[in-house]
């Protein structure tokens, strides 16, 4: 069966769609194939399915060949592609056995194990990350391996490398994720990457080197190399310039401040310091025109061979070799694959086609790994160059080239490099707009500033830097003085950069957060743009003898941008819900730590604590609550609440209170000898927000329907109170709310001694929802308070797999003593309850009032 001419004659028998059948057809297999990847994903099928289904496609295809019916054949094809798409992912949707291996979750007991590190190690400023596969426990007898690999977590120098042997004690676990709706699955993440055990060391003597030099031959002296590099660029750099080379050469990119990666983001130029298509294509570029200018030097190769074509296939040694040099990872194959096939498309004399090379790039990539379509470098790498091969050969015309719109020699150069900029500036405008949906979708932040901003940055980190990175990679070995020189050159341009970047940063409003957009939004964006640059193009066409402007008719514009336009606003407004009259409670899930969301009738929102983790890098508020917040279409928070300054609190409001619209904050004025608390206090002073002190009878208040009243900590002491932990913990703000007739506790941290304080107080402490004290600690949820408060219903906010052991399982006994139906969220993820006042639901169970 000959697919090709089952495609040309489908393309003889169907004219209306000759862009996709004759000139691009691999476009629509793209679209199937990457369809089929994404349904596996969502639906989760067994392999069993598509394979059941391309045997009768198959047939049905002999088929429609045989009767001639190509329109149907080219149908079955895509059919055909879908299904091996969804058989393809169908081993990475669903996770693998992991049974009885590790010890159960829950124990105490740490186990010995013998691995093998298999990539190159990951560095952040504060930890490295070791991948290590053909695990095996030494406290079993069969000593047998496990399933998939394991992510190691070890805080301290580096001290091992590629293709080592080691032996290491830690209690594996699988990975834990953050269960709120919407949220980030980290832990399917790594199950495509066959990563099924996660585990941390902190301690030296519990990582110990067995054996050396048992990787690949190749990839141990690339890693040889690297490191050798690596320390010559660290010694003769310094911050932020040493991080930032090192990325775009060795793609250590976790190495770079998390400070200054934000400032990256605020402005979209964190593309140039993630190695991408962006950079390999540079690499190529440079390349190329290296190469065309040495051939330039020798005659006789000009005479002998095709110049341009030489050029192309030379510039592969380069690009391959850059590849090896930084890492080899899956997002720098993607890359260098990506640029090899589009350079092969040229090479084969198929410029005008470069858009199908494109789509057989992502086919042969998502064929070899089927998981990289949810990856955002894979999606941001094809949205752009995919924007930057369509919109700028439409709208190219907007400018004449030279000869066509100058005489004199002046006016033709000024032309000439006015057209240069026009078409840089059109190139930086594209993959902008090709790349905001993404953005939007998987970062929530938007940059206002990111085409001037790209303007300054790419002629200097990206135009300069990477082809110095490149000369770098190639003289270290050869000439290590014009190897420093060069490193200098990349360290003045990067400083430049970085300068531009912090500059642009720092304008008032140059980013903003924004809610993921939903698939239909996506769609409707991509749409309204295709036609904005189709209209465009049709103005700019240029005929002999007349004005470059083309007309068209007001209905056929309104048509074509007004239309879709507004049948995306009526499906937002059908779909949209009606402003609710519920009162939302969710405690979301922040591991352990505390943080609840109350969405009070009358768009007001109040956000009581923010979670975050003691002495960890890992931002809570950032990675966690904000994307929650951000889905839920929540900008503005009217009342932000500290019940106290504890890390697992307070860590997570620090990026909320710099990245929101808020109105007040509450705090029981504790102060805290943290940095985070620091911050929390500069950030009071320097956004002028309103800030309540707030303490037992000092005031009762008020937000729309919902009263709330204060019962903890008693009016402050200032003179003799020595502030510890328990201290600390027994004066959080305790907060009764009233909705109706459904009252709600919101304890913070208080402890044995405040709850008895509580309990014996005149205070009407019964409530219908109860927030568990300390997480479920064993010394809170006392007798005595339980025996006041009484609860339905009480949600324990604790992390899965804590080191304290909350929930105790004494507090559990005294909860369901009472008839207490118990929510965690280390079990049940974010727990959701709605209450019109008279009535609680939690999903389809409804809890009515007494």
């Amino acid at each position: 069966m000959n697919i090709l001419h089952t495609l040309r004659k489908t393309a003889e028998t169907v004219r209306q769609e000759p862009v996709f059948l004759t000139e691009r057809p691999l476009i629509p297999f793209f679209i199937s194939f990457a369809g089929g990847i994404a349904l596996c994903d969502r639906i989760m099928l067994s392999w069993l399915v598509p394979a059941a289904l391309l045997l009768p496609f198959l047939t049905a295809l002999l088929f429609a060949v045989r009767r001639n019916r190509y329109t149907l054949a080219f149908v079955l094809l895509q059919l055909i592609v879908f299904s091996a798409g969804m058989l393809s992912m169908a081993p990475y949707s669903k996770p693998p056995p992991v049974g009885g291996h590790p010890p159960a979750r829950g124990s105490p007991e740490k186990a010995v194990y013998r691995g093998f590190i298999d990539e190159s190690p990951s560095r952040s400023p504060d930890r490295i990350e070791y991948t290590l596969s053909g695990i095996r426990s030494l406290e079993t007898a069969s000593g047998k391996t496990l399933p998939g690999r394991v992510l190691l977590t070890a805080y301290g120098p580096e001290t091992l490398q590629y293709g080592d042997y080691v032996q290491f004690r830690t209690r594996l676990a699988a990975p834990k994720n953050f269960n709120n709706p919407g949220g980030f699955d980290y832990r399917r993440y790594l199950i495509r990457k066959d990563i099924l055990y996660r585990g941390y060391v902190s301690e030296p003597p519990d990582l110990i080197l067995i054996r050396r030099g048992l990787g690949h031959p190749a990839k141990m002296g690339i890693e040889s190399y690297r490191t050798r590099l690596r320390d010559f660029i660290s010694r003769h750099t310094s911050r932020p310039e040493r991080e930032i080379i090192l990325a775009m050469i060795l793609g250590e990119q976790k190495a770079i401040p998390d400070d200054l990666k934000e400032r990256f983001n605020q402005t979209g130029t964190s593309h140039i310091i993630a190695i991408s298509g962006f950079n390999v294509g540079l690499i190529a570029c440079f390349s190329v025109l290296l190469f065309l200018s040495a051939m330039k030097i020798f005659p006789r190769l000009l005479l002998a061979w095709n110049a341009a074509k030489l050029s192309l296939a030379l510039s592969l040694i380069p690009i391959l070799l850059f590849t090896g040099i930084a890492g080899m990872g899956i997002p720098v194959i993607r890359a260098t694959l990506m640029v090899v096939i589009l350079l092969t498309a040229i090479l084969i004399r198929k410029p005008k086609d470069i858009l199908n090379a494109l789509a057989l790039a992502a086919v042969v990539i998502l064929a070899l790994a089927p998981p990289s379509l949810f990856d955002p470098s894979f999606q941001l790498s094809f949205a752009a160059v995919a924007a930057i091969l369509y919109i700028p050969q439409k709208l190219e015309p907007l400018w004449p080239k030279p000869e066509e719109a100058a005489a004199s020699r002046l006016r033709s150069i000024t032309r000439k490099w006015g057209r240069g900029f026009f078409l840089f500036l059109l190139v930086t405008v594209s993959a902008t707009l090709g790349t905001q949906p993404v953005i939007a979708y998987h970062f929530q932040r938007l940059s206002t500033v990111v085409i001037p901003a790209n303007i300054a940055v790419v002629p200097f980190l990206g135009i300069l830097t990477t082809p110095l990175c490149l000369l770098i990679i190639i003289t270290y070995p050869l000439c290590e003085p014009l190897c420093l020189l060069l490193l200098q050159g990349a360290v003045q341009s990067t400083k430049i950069s970085v300068f531009f970047v912090n500059l642009f940063s720092s304008i008032p409003g140059s980013s903003f957060l924004v809610s993921p957009p939903n698939p239909i939004e996506i769609t409707g964006y991509y749409l309204l743009l295709s036609l904005l640059v189709l209209f465009l193009a049709s103005l700019v066409k240029k005929r002999p003898g007349t004005s470059w402007i083309q007309t068209r008719s007001p209905a056929e514009i309104g048509l074509w941008l007004l239309g879709p336009f507004m049948a995306c606003i009526l499906l937002y407004g059908y779909l949209s819900a009606p402003p609710s009259k519920y009162l939302r409670m969710t405690a979301i899930d922040v591991g352990q730590g505390s943080c609840t969301l109350l969405q009070i009738p009358g768009n007001r929102t109040m956000l009581v604590d923010g979670g975050g983790f003691e002495g960890s890098t890992f931002d809570v508020g950032r990675h966690v609550v904000a994307p929650f917040l951000l889905r839920e279409k929540i900008r503005k928070i009217d009342v932000v609440v500290l019940t106290h300054p504890h890390p697992d609190h307070l860590n997570g409001l620090i990026y909320i209170l710099r990245n929101f619209s808020v109105g007040e904050i509450w705090t029981n004025g504790e102060p805290a000898p943290y940095e985070a608390y620091r911050n929390l206090t500069e950030l009071i002073r320097n956004r002028k927000l309103t800030h309540r002190i707030l303490y037992e009878g000092k005031s009762v208040k008020k937000i729309g329907a919902l009263h709330i009243d204060v019962l903890n900590p008693p009016p402050p002491v200032t003179e003799g109170r020595a502030v510890d932990y328990t201290s600390v913990n027994d004066r959080s703000l305790v907060l009764r709310l009233r909705f109706g007739k459904i009252r709600l506790l919101l304890p913070g941290d208080i402890m044995g001694h405040a709850e008895e304080r509580l309990a014996a107080s005149t205070h009407d402490l019964k409530s219908d929802i109860l927030l568990a004290p300390h997480h479920g600690g064993k010394t809170s949820s006392t007798d005595s308070f339980l025996d006041k408060v009484d609860p339905r219903l009480a949600i324990i906010s604790c992390g899965l797999d804590n080191r304290y052991k909350d929930p105790h399982p004494e507090v559990l006994q005294r909860y369901t003593r009472r008839g207490t139906k118990i929510f965690r969220t280390d079990r049940n993820g974010a727990v959701v309850l709605l209450t019109d006042g008279t009535c609680i639901r939690h999903g389809k169970e409804e809890f009515p009032t007494p």
